[in-house]
């Protein structure tokens, strides 16, 4: 039997699964509402006969419309397509059009094909005016046809039924077979809309020889692209963008034969935690510029790139933190080209880097330039041991558990009956599933403490709304109580567009050393979407979550001591609308924020006392001016603000000197003079360096600046800077991602993923 690289790569990938028992997310499945395609669509699965028509009526037949409260449209109609594995083959392209809410998902990524049958230049997968979806444990094979997208995600057109594309996962997937592209998504000039096809998540998928880019993505409004824990192999490019934008975390890289990431006027990136080897070059950019583009490359391990790994020609601001940069054949490569043609200043914020050169960053030698932080070493191989690569997560495996039923239009009584059946099963992690239903309830739901259960939906149609007759005073949805091991996913608490001052979830006794709360790709519109109320030890993390807002810590009486452990951390979460006490930490990164004028809310409003850090972000309010979109009210602590594009300015009211803020590479509009507000006296220790501004106001003669115009750095009571920037990132460069993984009994775990939490006042609260 002939042995492939494929099948060698899989052998691989199942033996990690195999070996890697740490990881504590599982796939449970089929479930009675799902549609499988062979028991239902008489597809055979069988690598021979061709299945493309049994697959599209399994797609045409989802359910459509997403109404307020939803309709289930009868029995015969599901949101769910299952594949048991098999090799599916399809001869032209199978079309998902105008759906919201609804999934594709395989069996297991490696025992569930689908291969392509049809001629060169085609697309095996369109969706096509489709939101909240979710496509999923496939294995897509191109079968060495010519210039084959596996799967893409666009707006094309606006013809009705439509959904503006957001809020998408694809996950634990394998494309091979010499694809130009694995996912292609966005549109850009005359190919579509040019709108929407943001907020993308895209976790634990392995790209082997796309010809052209593993990940495409392409238009300026394409943002938000999170990529976690995935593998590019002999790929062109892991991943190519133009005018969007993406943040890699914990992908591997290996023989990039153009480079791992290729950008095109893309506005802010960010690859963290990431390892390269043997690749042509790390990060390029394409051309020369003199806009505030913006690169943020953290915790990287780059081995062997053939040329300058990171090659960039913007006036725009590079942040280095905590790279390896090493190259045994080349030892006196460096790692940056950073020039432009462009007349400012060129600044890179560069800490706790390893390099192979003496001088690793090359600037351009005829305009201002600065070198921030500094505190990097030559990496000798003599004497120093090589980093390694982390090794990637598995793919999430099938585990098979005692399922509970959730009967459709149940009422809360029946809910929580079931609820306790499943909790008194101890260890055992059974699953109560939600199908897609209205859910009305009449009062709250109550998990017992020691429970160790999974909450799972069927999305966003899996839909639990109050009473409708009398709904009575406002509570809790669910009050979990711990030490608690739950997983909830894929449901929606509570009616979108309503005034229902109630809470979606309440979660008490979960406050032990080392407890963790992970939350994955939220969806909620209550003024508090996290509530962490006077808690010591549990680290919480939200990722992935762009339609949220408003992230309330109160530190416990050890937080505030400094003994305590508990802090936010938020990948891909929104930093809007913060609000910290009693010493509370929060690190926010990688989130494009917009929304309302700065009359009704304000993205950043801090007011308390703690530890707040963001990293990559745009603050876009809908009045555009040069008016603050940031205000530090009476604040002690630390504020940095970094790698950021605010639509107005900054303002600092007077503080004591228990306030220490460092704004870095913050791009503003509108706004003339951005340090003006430091002309007030204030004993707070204050350093703005990178900062640039943009004016397009052709009425105003003060006000015509199309290219940022650098701003002169000001430092305010900093004396030293290279220990105040050491001490302002040190939030930021010890936060690293945590997995889902098993922790000790008594020790409260939960995981939350793809919930929409549509409750007016409140979504997660968390007492001790």
């Amino acid at each position: 039997m002939k042995t492939t690289l494929f099948s060698v790569l899989l052998c691989c990938a199942l033996a990690s699964c195999f070996a890697q028992t740490k990881y504590r997310e599982e796939f449970n499945g089929p479930f009675a509402s799902w549609a499988n395609v062979k028991t239902r669509f008489r597809a055979a699965g069988d690598g021979v006969k061709d299945d493309t028509q049994a697959l599209q009526t399994a797609l045409d037949s989802l359910s459509r419309t997403l109404k307020t409260p939803f309709n289930t449209q009868g029995a015969t109609r599901y949101v769910v397509v299952y594949l048991p594995a098999g090799t599916y083959r399809i001869s032209r392209t199978l079309r998902l059009e105008g759906r919201t809410g609804v999934t594709f998902i395989g069996e297991d990524p490696l025992k569930t094909k689908i291969k392509w049958a049809g001629g060169d230049n085609d697309t095996m997968f369109f969706s096509n005016k489709s939101a909240e979806i979710r496509i999923s444990r496939l294995t897509w094979d191109a079968d060495n046809r010519k210039n084959i997208v596996a799967v893409g995600l666009h707006f094309k057109d606006h013809n009705e039924p439509y959904f503006g594309p957001t809020f998408m996962e694809l996950s634990d997937m394998v494309f091979t077979g010499n694809p130009a592209c694995g996912l292609s998504c966005g549109t850009y000039g005359t190919d579509g809309t040019g709108i929407m096809d943001s907020e993308f998540t895209i976790r634990r998928c392995k790209f082997y020889n796309a010809t052209e880019a593993g990940i495409l993505i392409k238009g300026f409004n394409a943002l938000d692209y999170w990529v976690w824990d995935c593998e590019f192999n002999r790929c062109a490019r892991g991943i190519q963008c133009s005018h969007g934008n993406y943040h890699v975390y914990q992908s591997h890289f290996y023989n990039s034969a153009v480079a791992d990431c290729q950008n095109k006027d893309v506005m802010y990136s960010s690859v963290r935690n990431c390892y390269s080897e043997n690749a042509a070059a790390f990060s390029v950019d394409e051309g020369a510029s003199c806009n505030a583009f913006k690169r943020i490359f953290q915790a990287n391990i780059v081995k062997n790139s053939q040329a300058i790994p990171i090659q960039y020609h913007h006036l725009g601001k590079i942040t280095l933190l905590n790279n390896y940069f090493y190259n045994k054949d080349k030892p006196t490569q460096q790692a940056v080209d950073y020039t432009s043609w462009c007349s400012g200043n060129y600044d890179v914020l560069s800490i706790e880097n390893a390099y192979t050169e003496d001088r690793p960053i090359n600037l351009p030698q005829n305009f201002q330039t600065h070198l921030h932080g500094l505190e990097d070493k030559k990496f000798v191989f003599a004497r120093s041991k090589e980093p390694a690569a982390k090794p990637l997560p598995p793919f999430v495996p099938l585990v098979k558990r005692q399922v509970f039923e959730v009967p459709v239009n149940a009422t809360g009584k029946t809910i929580q009956a079931i609820i306790n059946k499943a909790a008194a099963l101890k260890g055992q992690r059974a699953v109560v599933h939600f199908p897609q239903s209205d859910f009305y309830i009449e009062q709250s739901i109550t998990v017992p403490a020691e429970s160790d259960i999974q909450l799972l939906g069927d999305g966003v149609h899996a839909s639990i709304f109050r009473t409708k007759s009398d709904p009575g005073p406002a509570f809790f949805y669910f009050t979990i109580n711990g030490p608690s091991y739950i997983t909830i996913r894929d449901l929606q608490v509570g009616q979108d567009g309503t005034t229902d001052n109630s809470n979606a979830f309440l979660f008490t006794g979960i406050d032990q050393p080392k407890s963790r709360v992970l939350l994955d790709q939220i969806n909620s519109n209550s003024s508090n979407t996290l509530y962490i109320d006077k808690l010591n030890y549990t680290y919480f993390e939200k990722n992935n979550s762009f339609f949220t807002k408003g992230n309330t810590l109160i530190g416990g009486d050890k937080v505030k001591a400094g003994t305590g452990t508990s802090k936010l951390y938020c990948f891909g979460g929104q930093s809007a609308g913060v609000h910290l006490e009693n010493g509370a930490t929060m690190v926010a990164r990688d989130c494009w924020w917009e929304g309302s004028n700065k009359k009704d809310f304000l993205p950043l409003n801090l007011t308390g006392n703690g530890n707040l850090t963001v990293d990559g972000a745009m603050y876009a309010p809908t009045d555009a001016d040069s008016g603050a979109v940031v205000v530090v009210g009476n604040f002690s602590g630390r504020i940095s603000l970094l790698n950021m594009y605010l639509i107005g300015s900054i303002r600092v009211q007077p503080n004591p000197a228990t306030l220490k803020m460092l704004v870095w590479n913050v791009n503003m509009y509108h706004k003339t003079n951005p340090v003006d507000f430091l002309k007030a006296k204030t004993s707070a220790q204050i350093a703005m360096l990178g900062i640039s501004t943009q004016c397009f106001k052709q009425a105003d003669k003060n006000c015509t600046n199309e290219n940022p115009l650098s701003v002169p750095d000001k430092l305010v009571n900093v004396s030293t800077v290279e220990s105040f920037l050491k001490e302002l990132t040190s939030d930021n460069r010890r936060a690293n991602p945590q997995p889902y993984t098993y922790l000790a009994a008594g020790v409260t775990n939960l995981y939350i993923s793809r919930v929409f939490a549509y409750t007016a006042k409140g979504a997660f609260t968390f007492r001790q």
